[in-house]
């Protein structure tokens, strides 16, 4: 008699035993879960700031768009009928109103060359009007 009770008490421990083990087992698969879902984007590798064919240039420019990091943008000089492409990459807190903007290498050297640049949003059929040559008259009758 002794041994049908020893061995219902022993079946109900390992159900018991069990139970607690799957309880476990759940809570550290969803914390992994919710670990991978909520982790921050930080702790990722951090990709390289500039890409290659790129240079970043502090440009002492006029902004006439919204400063988001990253936009796309047209650097504009109006007085030699210049444009470029790049991305915005800082807005200084100086009083110089300097501008840190990502281009591409070849197109760095115009920067250096000329002043007085416009920074206007990326535009796609974007073209400067064409320089005339020579005496422009207007004959009204």
């Amino acid at each position: 008699m002794n041994l049908k009770i020893n061995g219902s008490s022993l079946r109900k421990n390992t159900k018991n035993k069990f139970w607690w083990l799957k309880l476990g087992v759940t809570i550290v698969v969803t914390n992994i879960l919710f670990f991978l879902l909520f982790s921050s984007p930080d702790s990722k590798v951090n990709e390289p700031r500039t890409p290659q064919g790129w240079v970043e240039f502090q440009v002492k420019a006029e902004l006439l768009t919204p400063f988001q990091k990253g936009k796309k943008i047209i650097i504009l000089n109006r007085k030699s009928q210049i444009f470029l492409t790049g991305m915005l990459e800082e807005n200084s807190k100086e009083p110089d109103g300097r501008i840190t903007v990502q281009v591409k290498d070849e197109d760095a050297s115009k920067l250096i060359r000329y002043d007085m640049w416009e920074i206007i949003p990326d535009l796609k059929n974007f073209t400067l009007p064409k320089k005339i040559k020579g005496a422009v008259h207007e004959i009204r009758y």
